[in-house]
């Protein structure tokens, strides 16, 4: 499985000479080629995943599928140039990206959420997810199930609106990927784990519990996005980083921030790396 990261929060500093001219937001959309499959996992916030893909060389209108890990801007912001760029694949989504989820600071909400008239003008395109869709034997989708310890204090000023009130987001619209390329052994993907990381590798293990997660890839929402800094204790992302050594190759960054990349790197070594703009791997 090969990954290229086109939207990420930094530039990959390996790939500044490589590729001068990509840029980075604070958003997410990695490239992935997987068996016969050429899949987008997230759009980043604008058109930036495209530009940056046309000046590394990937085609977005070969893209198969896209995969839209939850329905904030940082996400899902692309859709439309995608839409427009790409006219034949499927978008998987979770049903709950129907909603509306806004972001409150200073008292007032701001919709952050899919556009409806993208999803309107565009419903054929769309599959969505109510709890596990297969798109094969080897790549999958399923919601969070597991839900457990405190929630992520990087959440408190998310919400979703649901006749005329709103309320603190469930994260309905979050999904998980999963694709086994060699059996018996996962690879998961998550966008932003507001569901708590801990969480989704649970719901993975309970669905699949004869199978080994041997890879992570994905935001794990542990940065203040104001401040830059650990939006939660730090004996809280230890006790992250404790519980994921038994998963041998994991891949961060976007929401997980600089400070809890570093405090993760100090328990996990090089078991985990981060993927900036531009980095492409394998697993």
């Amino acid at each position: 499985m090969k990954i290229t990261t086109l939207v990420e929060n930094n530039i990959c500093s390996g790939q500044k000479e490589l590729y001068k001219n990509l840029e980075s937001q604070h958003g997410l959309s990695l490239y992935i080629e997987v068996l016969d499959k050429k899949i987008l996992f997230d759009t980043g916030k604008d058109d930036l995943f495209y530009r940056n893909a046309e000046i590394i060389g990937v085609d977005i209108s070969e893209v198969d599928y896209l995969v839209l890990s939850h329905a904030h801007y940082d996400h899902i912001g692309g859709l439309e140039i995608f839409l427009e760029i790409n006219k034949t694949a499927k978008i998987i989504v979770s049903r709950g990206a129907k909603g509306e989820v806004y972001s409150k600071r200073l008292g007032f909400y701001k919709y952050i959420g899919i556009k409806k008239e993208l999803l309107q003008e565009n419903i054929d395109r769309f599959i969505f997810i109510e709890k596990e869709f297969k798109l094969d034997e080897n790549i999958s989708f399923m919601m969070n199930t597991h839900h457990e310890g405190a929630p992520l204090k990087g959440n408190t000023h998310l919400y979703k609106k649901s006749g005329g009130s709103y309320t603190l987001d469930d994260f309905s619209h979050e999904l998980i990927m999963r694709v086994e390329e060699k059996k018996d052994k996962l690879i998961v993907f998550t966008g932003c784990s507001h569901g708590g990381i801990l969480n989704m590798v649970k719901s993975v293990e309970e669905r699949y519990p004869y199978k080994k997660i041997e890879g992570l890839v994905g935001g794990f929402h542990l940065q203040n996005n104001i401040t830059k800094k650990l939006a939660e204790p730090r004996e809280r992302v230890i006790n992250i980083g404790e519980k994921l050594r038994k998963i041998p190759h994991i891949y961060t960054g976007h929401c997980t921030g600089k400070k809890g990349f570093s405090v993760l790197k100090e328990i996990l070594g090089s078991q985990i790396e981060e993927f900036n703009t531009g980095k492409v791997f394998e697993i």
